[in-house]
């Protein structure tokens, strides 16, 4: 009896595990939010020195252009490996794969490991 309480409630938290697996969007949309939030930051630190005209300018510009980039970046290189239970956020950068974040109920958690992959783009 123990043993099938035991598999029963093993059953239910993989079918509950399956069924708030993050889609593939979800992966892409998370990874674009990290990089969007390090590009800004890259920016906040290069206009600091500017003119506050200048700096409010450049920062509107440059976050227009960089969310566009990023975007269109995002979604050729980036991917989910789908474990039905849970899912990898994977991309595919000069020619190497890399591992950047882990999919389970519902969310997706980007590791820093982006921003080591991509430090020469967010430069």
């Amino acid at each position: 009896m123990k043993g099938k309480l035991i598999l029963i409630l093993l059953a239910i938290i993989a079918v509950a595990l399956a069924v708030t697996n993050p889609s593939e969007d979800s992966h892409k949309q998370a990874v674009k939010e990290k990089l969007q939030e390090s590009m800004q930051s890259k920016i906040d630190e290069k206009t600091s020195s500017e003119k506050e005209v200048y700096k409010v300018l450049g920062k509107t510009l440059g976050s227009l252009v960089g969310n566009k980039v990023v975007d269109s970046t995002v979604d050729q290189i980036v991917y989910r490996d789908n474990y039905v239970v849970c899912s990898l956020t994977k991309c595919k950068w000069q020619g190497e794969d890399y591992t950047v974040g882990v999919g389970l109920l519902n969310k997706v958690f980007v590791t820093s490991k982006l921003e080591t992959v991509f430090q020469d783009y967010l430069k």
